[in-house]
């Protein structure tokens, strides 16, 4: 028999029942957000520093990805270099691959005499030097292309020296004149190539010539870092070519394998998407994965690939199939695909470095009816293109360093000025970076705490650090492991933020990378135990019906 309730308990029955569901609703979030918070909130379950490489025992993967290939050295006036390495550093390009001419610097044999401009022949390549760094931007140097003084009478300008020795020592001049400044150089280009090896193909001929470049480099800067050649795509074999990986093959035949740091490859896309199946009788981005397969069989698995030129064109729909030698595909795609090939890239393999997009900016040169006119990112006039627009975005997307330990070269740390790069197989992805006094860094991060991690050696310096208006000075102890450069409440969320740093003492800064750490206050964790606690206690004090 049940029993009723009275006029009174059935009055407090129906007060107490949206009280009572209020409380229910802040009792079940309060739990949810207790058992998020302790998952997530320090010091419960700390997530232990992780290192932005895939695999960092591949040298030279670490790094950001994004470069271009530029023309500077065509370029007559000076604001145009500056404009066109300020929207390349905007865009967060870290690279740019620039041409060394052998025969525009060492005019005749032992004279570096502009003859044309009447000045220093050095002067223009010092000027781009300088201007790189001030953007932040490393270089990759293409040298090749003998002076006629060096190759045999009557040969193509292509034409490989006639002697050796002398390459060798203009490439000894060359590393000790940029030493720390620019360390990054590709010997030759496409000598698979019989236009481009004074009309003939040798395998072996290019072997030598690397190894006796790559000897005398070292020999002046033992932090040297060599790319090989990069071979033409093509599956031709032929008095004009030979195809790259049977090219590769006896390249690795003739002892190549010793001679370079870094795999160049060139890689276009032509009509295939990024993302299209590798096939030895295709050409698409994805053959390099078959030059990667001929490098691990002859046990060069440790080597990154770096590409020399990547991308697709994008000329108008209006040119001829006979005057589109790289195929041709809609400038949304164009750029779309560029962008989303290096994330391709860059996620699926751990020995991919460095994609440098042919090409940024040329100079005037190339005529709209040509279709290598369709590459650009930029007009000549400085106006984006999508591709432009795209490579903006990819740069954008790796701007900051989430929480985590990241190499010196990655994305989020950008050096102005000189940063030597000094080999160590002890540091965080093989090497580490020297600033000298005066050397700059702009360091962007999503965290609330950002250190330098420093190298064995460190002595005693300072630096200026700044945020915003904020400029304080820290000082790094000498021997120092690592030194904090900001901090913020960890009551607030960690948000976007970059830090000027500049070596301010009259020591160098040893920089071995940043962590990031993200810390949260456990007040946040203690108010919502609190707010779980009070809720309970509301509804036991409901239920037996005691009044608030």
């Amino acid at each position: 028999m049940s029993q009723q309730q009275t006029p009174e308990q059935s009055k407090h029955s129906s007060r107490r029942a949206p009280l009572l569901s209020g409380l229910r609703v802040i009792a079940i979030l309060s739990v949810i957000f207790l058992v998020w918070s302790t998952a997530r909130l320090e010091p419960w379950n700390r997530e232990p520093p992780r290192v932005d490489a895939r695999e960092s025992e591949i040298p030279w993967t670490a790094v950001n990805p994004i470069g271009v290939n530029t023309f500077l050295a065509r370029e007559v006036e000076p604001w145009k270099r500056e404009r066109t390495l300020e929207m390349a550093s905007d865009a967060g390009v870290g690279w740019i691959k620039e041409h060394f001419a052998w025969r525009a610097i060492e005019t005749e044999r032992d004279s570096y005499w502009d003859t044309v401009f009447q000045q220093d022949a050095w002067a223009k390549y010092d000027a781009i030097v300088d201007a790189a760094e001030r953007h932040g931007l490393r270089i990759i140097a293409r040298i090749d292309l003998a002076p006629q003084w060096a190759r045999p009478i009557g040969s193509d300008h292509t034409a490989p020296p006639s002697d050796n020795a002398e390459f060798a020592e203009f490439i000894g001049d060359f590393v000790e004149r940029y030493k720390g400044r620019v360390q990054f150089i590709q010997i030759w280009n496409e000598p698979n190539l019989a236009a481009e090896w004074g009309g003939e193909i040798d395998p072996e001929g290019y072997a030598e010539l690397l190894r006796v470049a790559a000897a005398a480099a070292r020999a002046v800067d033992p932090d040297i870092v060599i790319l090989s050649a990069p071979l033409a795509m093509t599956t031709e074999n032929s008095e004009r070519a030979m195809d790259d990986l049977s090219y590769w093959q006896a390249l690795y035949d003739a002892g190549a394998g010793l001679s370079f740091d870094i795999m160049a490859a060139n890689a276009y896309g032509l009509d295939q998407r990024y993302d299209a199946a590798p096939d030895s009788s295709q050409l698409n981005i994805r053959r390099i994965e078959l030059i990667r397969q001929i490098a691990v069989a002859n046990g060069d698995a440790g080597k990154a690939i770096w590409l020399n030129e990547y991308g697709w064109n994008a000329a108008p729909a209006t040119f001829a199939p006979e005057d589109l030698t790289w195929s041709r595909v809609p400038e949304t795609e164009q750029a779309e695909w560029t962008a989303d090939g290096v994330r391709y890239l860059r996620d699926s393999h751990a020995w991919f470095g460095v994609a440098n997009t042919w090409y940024f900016r040329q100079v005037g040169d190339i005529s709209l009816d040509r279709s290598d006119y369709y590459f650009r990112a930029v007009d000549v006039e400085f106006t984006p293109r999508p591709l432009y627009r795209e490579l903006s975005a990819l740069g954008a997307e790796q701007r900051y360093a989430d929480p985590g330990i990241h190499n010196d070269l990655a994305p989020a740390v950008r050096a102005f000025g000189p940063w030597p790069i000094v080999a160590d197989a002890a540091a965080i992805c093989g090497q580490y970076t020297i600033g000298g006094p005066g050397a700059a860094l702009a360091v962007s991060v999503r965290g609330n705490r950002v250190f330098a991690l420093l190298a064995p050696g460190q002595e005693a310096t300072t630096l200026s650090v700044r945020h915003g208006d904020v400029e304080r000075t820290v000082a790094v102890e000498a021997g120092a492991e690592q030194v904090e450069l900001a901090a913020w409440s960890a009551d607030q969320a960690p948000q976007p933020r970059t830090l000027d740093v500049e070596v301010s003492g009259a020591a160098p800064l040893l920089l071995d990378g940043i962590q990031v750490d993200e810390q949260r206050s456990p007040r946040t964790l203690f108010a919502g135990s609190a707010a779980l606690l009070l809720a309970l206690i509301g509804m036991v004090a409901v239920r037996r019906g005691i009044p608030a």
